[in-house]
């Protein structure tokens, strides 16, 4: 990646942690990092890569948090069955904060996967049927039909 582009995100990451009233000093870092760009030569010096997973964790949960003193915050997150223990965590601690802050986490997961935070008072599940595969073919025909140009008028 280019370093124009990595500076260009560091400064809108920047930006947005400011408008949340969020310190830079030590967030910006992890932020890159989770996106897979360079945090800088010395950035971790002397973490290993437990604590920088549970710090990036710390800062997401800071900054939902902060959104959420803004306005109402919608959280999506499909194919959770994928999720792997760490992220699972922070998910269940969001859910824990959610009737204090206004979070509205949305969760979609095959079947056979159970979330820790299942059963949980908090929590309203929905067991959605699968699409019939006349459905499918819709979503499938829908997605992948051909566009059309708009006419224009000769100049």
């Amino acid at each position: 990646m280019m370093a124009g582009i990595r500076t260009e995100i560091a400064r809108k990451l920047t930006r947005g942690l400011e408008l949340l009233d969020v310190e830079v000093e030590g967030r910006l870092t992890f932020l890159l990092n989770l996106l897979g760009l360079d945090p800088g030569r010395d950035a971790f010096r002397g973490l290993d890569g437990e604590i920088i997973g549970a710090r990036t964790r710390e800062v997401l949960e800071e900054l939902l948090g902060a959104r959420c003193r803004l306005s109402v915050v919608v959280l999506a997150l499909d194919d959770l069955h994928w999720t792997d223990s760490a992220s699972e965590e922070l998910l269940l601690r969001l859910i824990r904060r959610a009737e204090a802050q206004p979070l509205l986490v949305l969760c979609a997961f095959r079947p056979d996967y159970r979330p820790s935070w299942a059963g949980r008072a908090e929590v309203v599940e929905l067991a959605l049927a699968p699409l019939s595969e006349e459905s499918c073919l819709q979503l499938v025909r829908a997605a992948w039909a051909p566009r059309r140009c708009p006419s224009r008028s000769p100049a």
